[in-house]
């Protein structure tokens, strides 16, 4: 090959590159945050999870579950998180409640996806009266 005809070869492979990385850039990916059990002792009235949005782009929250000590799904009794196929965009944040029996164990499972799908927190809390925050610990990404 010539050498007027390498910048021409480097440059098509720098373009092709470049457009296969910003495609893969841009794929879905998913997490799974997981927290608990938090203890609730007595007082408690309530089983709270809430998850906050800190990545640059918005995502879904496909699962928002509660599972109480046996393993059993809590009946949702508050919701403020966006319904599919809304999003929570940067900076917001949520929360899904269930009634909490007392010296029972609690535990939260989040789904998220989207582009920042490993850029959200969160916590499981166990609440009383007031609200009083009676036990807290954070969700944890499954990959950590």
């Amino acid at each position: 090959m010539s050498k007027r005809g390498q910048p021409r070869l480097y440059k098509r492979l720098t373009l092709t590159t470049l457009t296969t990385v910003i495609g893969l850039g841009g794929a879905a990916q998913a997490a799974t945050y997981g927290g608990g059990p938090a203890v609730s002792p007595m007082g408690s009235t309530q089983v709270a999870c809430r998850v906050f949005n800190f990545g640059v782009n918005p995502v879904t929250l496909p699962t928002l579950e509660i599972y109480n000590t046996v393993g059993a799904l809590v009946a949702l009794t508050f919701n403020n998180c966006p319904a599919l196929p809304g999003t929570l965009t940067l900076g917001a944040s949520c929360a899904f409640a269930g009634v909490a029996a007392v010296n029972q164990q609690y535990s939260c499972r989040v789904v998220v996806v989207g582009q920042s799908a490993d850029q959200v927190s969160g916590d499981v809390e166990i609440l009383g009266t007031g609200p009083a925050l009676l036990n807290i610990l954070p969700l944890r990404n499954s990959h950590e």
